[in-house]
């Protein structure tokens, strides 16, 4: 069994249990992805080789697919922003547990907000406007890993509570 498999396994048994009522289809997608969806809409999480990490995209249908990060930076809570700005666009997880944390995550924010996000095109437009807007800066090649180097540790330690509340790791072990 490929580590994708193994992956795919343990992640569907999960989102089964946490999006079962609203009856979201879950499936792969491609070598790497499983799809997350209610009429074909929905999550696409891509897991990453070699390590436990993720990156989700929101899928909408006549729409180009958009991070979840980026719908975090606009409509999170003060600690959601502020994790999700500072971080790249990998979630990791250490373990089945954390795994399922981030995904009790993801069904508490579309049951929260993400609904209406699928709903109508309001949000996509205010997303939009929102990166548009942000003054581009040439950055330096230095600049530019130190920049990725820097959101990439802090993305380390990010984490979810079993119960999908979002929380930073104190200090990460040097892996």
């Amino acid at each position: 069994m490929t580590e994708f498999q193994k992956f795919s396994k343990i992640f569907k048994n999960c989102a089964k249990n946490i999006f079962k009522d609203l009856h979201f289809s879950i499936k792969t997608i491609d070598s790497n992805e499983i799809g997350i969806f209610l009429n074909n809409e929905g999550f696409v999480i891509e897991k990453t080789k070699y390590e436990n990490s993720i990156k989700i995209y929101l899928r909408k249908n006549g729409k180009s697919d958009l991070l979840l990060r980026s719908f975090m930076i606009i409509y999170g809570c003060e600690m959601e922003k502020k994790c999700f700005e500072k971080g790249f666009n990998k979630l990791y997880f250490d373990t089945d547990e954390d795994l399922n944390g981030l995904l009790i995550f993801l069904r508490a924010q579309y049951d929260k907000i993400l609904k209406k996000y699928f709903e109508n095109d309001l949000m996509s437009r205010e997303i939009e406007n929102f990166f548009e807007k942000i003054p581009k800066k040439d950055f330096s090649l230095q600049e530019t890993q130190q920049l990725l180097v820097e959101s990439m540790t802090y993305s380390r330690r990010i984490r979810f509570s079993d119960r999908g509340e979002i929380y930073l790791l104190k200090e990460l072990d040097n892996q």
